[in-house]
């Protein structure tokens, strides 16, 4: 009965091992979205068959992708919504309008999808406050109220942003929230206000903070100068102390751009040629394009079309790299499907067989018994009819009108009959004895043997087993194929692993 079990685990166990994978996804998310990203490729999404895993699985993949900046899909998270809404999971429901907002506006959907998504997630705030879910909803809302050009609204939620960045006490959340509020501040035209933040922003490089986080506050700064007061030489300035403190391509084409606006074309072509030898075909795609810019607006046309074309074909073979991707990952999954619907199909064979040999031995077993119960009942027939003589022998010695050669012959005669049921009754227990003890041989030997049918149908390929072990085996085995085995004649027990 225990390997019965076993077998019936190892068909069940799938969907555990998915949604311990998804939970580990789910820990891994918020701090290593790569390694996340990781665990949730090997999941095949065919094979997913409850709700909940497949609801979970939907938000945790597309997120993953989209932290990453590759291509997500909103439409999963649909699913999500609707089952996380119909349990009552509102920390899931929050993350799933948000991401299927998120998603959706980065895909270029529209904006009024992402908007009510977010405010949905809005909404259950006052449920479910976590704090770092809720400074992305905020700042999500503020980024699309200033897309619509909404800026006393994005004002608002950038200092919700603000409020909950402090909560959630990340210096990077933080530094990002000022700067949102110094930009929504500007778009009311309150530029006191924004320029307070701005230099608030910068009061933050002096305290221990990541030299990443440094170079955003001065690139932040250097974009502030030269947007909004056409301050090229302080731009330029913080855009340069920015580098010192983490090199970007982003800050070398802001220089680049300086430098052509500022008539220092030929600091501008270092830079750009520089970017032009990059590994990362988008970098070498805009260097491309801002020389083919540059040289059209000088009437150069001749170079803007070699750059411009030459940014447009690396732009091509980028399009053609992402697609190839995106094959290679659904190739990868659909492979792993087929390896695990074959590997489904192996463990159904398992089953079927083991099943077939054990309904059986099962069916001997219960023959055994049969017998047992026959000569049981048999034995305590016998029984009946001694303790009836007995009875019988003692009527006869109390009965008083006999005399005593009718009493002597009558119980001579029942005492020869007691005497040949006593006989009988040896002979059936002592048989029924010795037949027991080969029943109860025979039931634990197909019991072992069917332990070793399930390891060998299990494709363990490092059994060790002696002869013994491999005669208890092949006596399980015969139930199932008695032809095989009795072509192999007295050499049976020699049969290799794979015969």
């Amino acid at each position: 009965m225990e390997i019965f079990l076993c077998v019936l685990l190892l068909f069940g166990c799938r969907q555990q091992n998915i949604n311990r994978n998804l939970l580990r996804a789910d820990a891994l998310m918020d701090f290593n979205p790569d390694s996340a990203y990781h665990v949730l490729s090997v999941i095949s999404p065919a094979l997913i068959s409850t709700d909940e895993n497949r609801a979970l699985y939907g938000l945790l993949y597309n997120e993953a992708r989209f932290k990453l900046y590759k291509k997500a899909d909103f439409r999963p998270i649909a699913f999500s919504i609707k089952y996380f809404s119909a349990h009552s999971d509102l920390l899931m429901l929050q993350r799933s309008y948000y991401y299927h907002g998120a998603i959706n506006k980065d895909n270029g959907g529209p904006l009024n999808i992402t908007l009510n998504d977010y405010k949905n997630a809005e909404r259950l705030i006052n449920v479910n406050s976590e704090s770092t879910l809720m400074l992305r909803i905020y700042e999500g809302l503020m980024d699309i109220n200033l897309i619509h050009w909404n800026p006393s609204v994005a004002l608002h939620y950038a200092k919700l942003e603000y409020e909950a960045a402090k909560r959630v006490k990340d210096m990077d959340a933080v530094v990002g929230a000022i700067n949102n509020v110094s930009v929504s501040y500007l778009q009311n035209d309150m530029k006191d206000s924004s320029f307070h933040y701005m230099k608030l922003a910068l009061g933050y490089c002096n305290k221990k903070i990541a030299d990443a986080t440094k170079a955003k506050i001065y690139n932040n700064a250097a974009l502030y100068y030269e947007d909004y007061y056409g301050r090229y030489d302080l731009a330029e300035c913080y855009f340069k102390i920015a580098q010192q403190y983490a090199k970007s391509e982003s800050t070398d084409f802001a220089l680049s751009d300086i430098y052509l606006k500022t008539g220092r074309a030929e600091d501008a072509f270092l830079i750009l040629r520089n970017l032009m030898k990059s590994n990362d075909a988008l970098v070498r795609i805009e260097a491309n394009k801002m020389l083919g810019n540059y040289y059209r607006d000088n009437g150069d046309y001749r170079n803007a079309y070699i750059y411009q074309t030459r940014g447009d074909s690396l732009q091509l073979n980028q399009q053609d790299e992402i697609q190839e991707t995106e094959v290679k990952e659904i190739q990868a999954k659909y492979d792993a499907g087929i390896l695990q619907s074959e590997n489904d199909k192996f463990v159904g064979n398992i089953i079927i067989v083991f099943l077939s040999v054990l309904s059986a031995a099962l069916s001997v077993i219960l023959f055994i018994i049969y017998k047992i119960r026959r000569k049981e009942r048999f034995i305590s027939m016998l029984k009946l009819q001694i303790e009836a003589s007995d009875k019988k022998i003692k009527q006869i010695q109390e009965d008083t009108n006999k005399t005593f050669g009718e009493k002597f012959s009558e119980l001579k005669c029942l005492i020869v009959q007691k005497q040949s049921l006593i006989d009988r009754l040896e002979r059936k227990v002592n048989d029924t004895s010795a037949e027991n003890d080969d029943y109860m041989k025979t039931i634990s030997e197909i019991t072992d043997g069917l332990q070793w049918l399930f390891y060998v149908m299990n494709n363990e390929e490092n059994l060790q087993m002696d002869k013994n072990e491999m005669l208890k085996f092949i006596n399980c085995y015969r139930l199932l194929d008695d032809a095989f085995l009795c072509k192999r004649g007295s050499d049976e027990w020699k049969c290799s692993h794979s015969q």
